[in-house]
């Protein structure tokens, strides 16, 4: 026979209601006090064990609070479906609310629908979830009620009815948010592949999060942002807020500064990859950093998928997977390439000349667009280039440019100028004018380079060996910051470590025309006096004889650079580096009339390989 259950006393009820009670109260504050027990204990009780992980998600939460202290600059960068968007702007912005329901948050994504359908679900937890309706019932809003429109609501609890902006916002990168305020931003996402696809793409996207910044109110408890999204390119905004070079000026605005003139938080990141290494660097070797959910065996399958949809390929599993904006298979240029500087010019130089990347602005706004790029270099008979100048700017306009290559080619005495065969008639035209008018010398290159193909493989395939095999210098000194501009060799050097996944090539682009085929020097292993003048160079007239010192009947390669036989050493750093010998520049003359000769001149290189020993 089966014994009644006892019915609880009145007083052990009592107890028990007071335990729930105080059980309730309990986790209404804990949940209050830390997102990762609202997460679990409020929004999802149910089913977070199936998406979250502690060890993974749980330090991200405490990051994105705890550790935020007003004026936060925080950027998270996670693989792929690894739920960082329901922690960081839903639960997030939840419990931001029900902390203060006074608050104003504008959410942010690449698509205004993203960011509607970020409202919508953040709308649903106050009117249709039961675990959240039972610790906060204040904050529930009947179902049946509307509450604000697809893009606005403020809450109803809000009591500060001074404030003209709703509790929360949503809107895309670009979107007009002019004379709109808020306390914290979250930009999830806020890019897409599109926003990087060429570099005014990828400046645009660039300006549009800067005009972001206005709207965050610099007040003392909250004027934060916080930013989450995978790596599209080196170009991208996630670079610029990690302090990446962009290959231009642009920066994002990673410092502000209160009303007190005080100077606030700069970015602080988090980066993880979806395979990692025992030092949470990304690597295929590693392991994955949410097994429960994506294994190595299924990480590894997408891989193979990536690498077989033409549309994305290997590339972009590495950006969007392991947030490396380039694989390490496919890396062009390495940066340890550019440590190769020289003090000096090598004596046996035997062709110098000015390349030119012209974007100049006579009818675009200044600080806008493309860039110019001018380097002067000179080629020694081994076929080593030389860089010794350079200009860099994206604000010349004609006659300050033709200005500054005068003072270039008249400063090192180089006349021969090299420019793509696009629209050089005109610009030819106005160097000559100019360098005329100073009773200079020219000679100039138009390089054909349509039809030649698409830009990136032209300029690797210009400039991958020549750098590969050390025969790129820069001349000068990079600690003293004399010689070739440090700031424009740290430019290059990220374009073309970067090559492919950058906003600006015009420096690499440039210096890809010394190695253009009609203006490429072969080298020789001829003694210097075997050489003749070909038949078609003139020499200079007198004016040409006073001003240009390269004349080819004065060339000559330094003693310390040739055997007691009077050939060349077979490496030219077996001799000692002396001063810029004789061969530097060009005999095209300017007559005493101030006209120039027509003909193809000394410095031509075309004429110097023909005029070799036969």
């Amino acid at each position: 026979m089966v014994e009644e259950a006892q019915k609880p006393t009145k007083r052990e009820t009592e107890e028990f209601k007071d335990l729930k009670d105080l059980e309730w109260e309990l986790m209404r504050q804990v949940s209050k006090d830390d997102l990762w027990t609202f997460i679990t204990q409020v929004l999802y009780p149910n089913t977070w064990q199936e998406h979250y992980v502690e060890r993974l998600h749980k330090p991200l939460a405490d990051w994105i609070t705890h550790e935020a202290a007003p004026g936060a600059r925080k950027l998270i960068l996670m693989p792929r479906k690894h739920r960082k968007s329901y922690i960081v702007t839903i639960a997030h912005a939840v419990w931001r609310i029900i902390n203060d329901p006074n608050i104003r948050i504008i959410i942010v994504s690449v698509k205004h629908s993203t960011a509607m359908e970020f409202m919508a679900v953040i709308k649903r937890v106050f009117q249709k979830n039961p675990t959240f309706q039972k610790y906060f019932p204040e904050f529930h809003v009947d179902a049946e009620k509307r509450l604000g429109n697809e893009e606005v609501f403020t809450h109803p609890l809000r009591d500060n009815h001074d404030l003209a902006d709703p509790t929360l916002r949503s809107s895309y990168l670009g979107g007009k948010l002019a004379g709109k305020r808020c306390d914290i931003l979250i930009c999830d996402d806020p890019i897409a592949e599109g926003n990087v696809a060429t570099p005014p793409q990828a400046d645009k996207a660039l300006s549009n999060f800067n005009s972001l910044i206005p709207v965050m109110d610099t007040n003392k408890r909250y004027n934060m942002v916080m930013v989450s999204g995978t790596r599209y390119g080196y170009n991208d905004i996630y670079g610029a807020m990690l302090g990446e070079a962009r290959g231009g000026d642009a920066e994002v605005d990673l410092k502000q500064v209160d009303d007190e003139g005080n100077t606030l938080n700069a970015y602080e990141a988090i980066i993880r990859h979806c395979l990692e290494d025992e030092d949470g660097n990304p690597s295929k070797a590693g392991q994955p950093i949410l097994p429960e959910i994506f294994s190595k065996q299924i990480l590894l399958q997408m891989l193979s998928q990536y690498k077989i949809d033409p549309d994305q390929g290997e590339e972009a599993w590495w950006r969007q997977m392991m947030n490396v904006c380039q694989s390490p298979d496919n890396i062009k240029f390495r940066e340890e390439w550019f440590d190769s500087w020289v003090p000096r010019l090598p004596g046996n130089v035997v062709w110098s000349g000015i390349v030119i990347d012209s974007a100049t602005k006579d009818e675009q706004v200044i600080m806008k667009g493309d860039w110019t790029a001018v380097h002067l270099g000179h080629f020694d008979a081994y076929g080593h280039l030389y860089l010794s100048n350079a200009l860099h700017s994206n604000t010349y306009k004609s006659p300050e440019l033709m200005t500054a290559l005068a003072a270039v080619a008249q400063g090192d005495g180089v006349y021969n100028i090299v420019k793509e065969k696009v629209g050089e008639e005109m610009f030819f035209g106005m160097v000559r004018e100019k360098f005329i008018g100073l009773g200079m010398p020219c000679s100039t290159y138009p390089c054909t380079v349509r039809g030649q193909g698409k830009k990136l493989v032209r300029v690797v395939e210009a400039l991958q060996a020549p750098f590969m095999g050390r025969k790129i210098h820069f001349v000068g000194d990079k600690e003293k910051g004399t010689g070739y501009p440090v700031k424009i060799w740290k430019a290059l050097k990220d374009e073309l470590t970067h090559i492919g996944m950058w906003s600006h090539d015009d420096l690499a682009d440039a210096l890809s025309l010394f190695f253009h085929k009609d203006v490429r020097v072969r080298p020789t292993d001829f003694k210097s006096h075997d050489w003749v003048i070909p038949k078609n160079a003139r020499l200079g007239q007198t004016m040409a004889r006073k001003i240009n010192p390269a004349s080819i009947s004065n060339w000559n390669v330094r003693s310390e650079n040739t055997k007691s036989d009077g050939t060349l050493r077979d490496d030219p750093f077996a001799g000692v580096l002396g001063d810029r010998g004789d061969g530097v520049g060009t005999a095209v003359s300017v007559e005493e009339d101030h006209s120039t000769q027509t003909d193809i001149g000394v410095g031509n290189v075309r004429a110097w390989v023909a005029g070799r020993r036969k």
